[in-house]
């Protein structure tokens, strides 16, 4: 009988082990399928996002207060305030920031796109001309949102090659060259 019982714990410790290890690949891998999309919503403020492989950093929608409007934007996640490190600009606002229920998706043409309720374009990733299709999107540990090119596996875009007001420890300013 206590063999019985030490071979039903071995065996759920190994398929509780396994599950894990399965969990932490996703997680490890981190990528992000063309046509994914999050959702501007105010109750949706911190679990509408994409998080990094190690939870430090999450992409997705910032309401900014007091303007009522929402921020595409990376964030230091695991911090009280969750310091925004990047935002893209939206352009047809006064303010740069989109309404509720506006969308971003990864698409395989243009990258990232943000559309607000009514289906007007405010904000696209610049792709280089030429450059191919987006395979997937990854959000890295460093806090560097990615565009792989569907061809070759490589960077077609990169959130630290365009810096906002802040750079990460592993981000070079293309400023610093410039002395």
């Amino acid at each position: 009988m206590r063999f019985l019982s030490c071979s039903m714990i071995y065996l759920f410790l190994v398929l509780q082990l396994q599950t894990l290890l399965v969990s932490s690949e996703n997680i490890i891998n981190g990528s992000i399928p063309v046509g994914e999309s999050l959702t501007a919503s105010e109750s949706q403020q911190f679990s509408s996002s994409w998080r990094s492989p190690s939870g430090d950093f999450a992409f997705g929608f910032r309401k900014i207060q007091p303007n009522d409007g929402f921020t595409l934007s990376i964030w230091f996640d695991k911090i009280p305030d969750k310091t925004i490190v990047w935002h893209a600009q939206a352009v047809n606002t006064t303010t740069g920031l989109v309404p509720e229920g506006s969308k971003v998706t990864l698409t395989p043409d243009r990258g990232l796109v943000i559309t607000d309720p009514r289906g007007q374009q405010h904000w696209i990733s610049s792709l280089p001309p030429g450059s191919g299709s987006v395979s997937r999107g990854l959000i890295t540990d460093a806090g560097n949102f990615r565009f792989l090119s569907k061809d070759s596996g490589e960077d077609l875009w990169l959130s630290f090659d365009h810096p906002t007001d802040t750079l990460l420890p592993t981000q070079v300013s293309q400023f610093s060259h410039d002395n």
